[in-house]
């Protein structure tokens, strides 16, 4: 439903990170590095090249930390409509880099557009809301949604989805997070 991303807003990237044994102070071809494509509707490459963001290779072992951009750093000329972000490892790279929750908010309240798949826990082509916790004004369209023991057709829950009375339905996209069991 997004229908774009729009141009003159600063955009905050990143995303959540974590390092063991990455080489300090690389070269550039020892960098990790979050690129972010932005394309315009004939589907070009907004600037030419994407957007890089150096991860933080300060120390060579961080425990999750939150890497971003500069203010000002990210501001599109163009309105996008497609978004790809891609986490590279350069050819002199070393250690290991984790990262989770992608970072897309315009900075100082405006609005930036989205980015679906932002907690890496989705396949592909996945789209969400995470009510009544997030996403699409949750808390107030669906307060009373979420697992409950009043009735089930198996077992002993089930899942309600209940807008408050007088405001529409909308849409709601449940999904439960799939975690690997080593």
């Amino acid at each position: 439903w997004v229908d774009k991303i729009g141009k003159g807003v600063d955009i905050k990237l990143g995303a959540l990170v974590k390092t063991s044994g990455v080489n300090t102070s690389p070269a550039a071809d020892a960098k990790w590095q979050l690129k972010f494509w932005f394309y315009d509707t004939l589907n070009a490459l907004i600037g030419g090249v994407p957007f890089a963001l150096d991860v933080d290779q300060t120390v060579a072992t961080r425990d999750w930390f939150a890497d971003t951009n500069a203010v000002g750093s990210v501001i599109l000329p163009k309105d996008a409509y497609k978004l790809q972000i891609s986490a590279e490892a350069g050819l002199n790279a070393t250690g290991t880099v984790w990262f989770d929750d992608f970072i897309f908010v315009g900075r100082g309240g405006a609005w930036a557009g989205h980015n679906w798949n932002g907690f890496v826990d989705a396949d592909s082509g996945w789209q969400y809301w995470i009510a009544p916790e997030g996403g699409n004004d949750g808390r107030s369209y669906f307060p009373g949604s979420g697992v409950t023991t009043e009735a089930a057709r198996t077992g002993s829950y089930s899942l309600k989805v209940a807008a408050l009375p007088g405001r529409p339905s909308g849409e709601l996209v449940w999904f439960t997070e799939t975690v690997p069991i080593p």
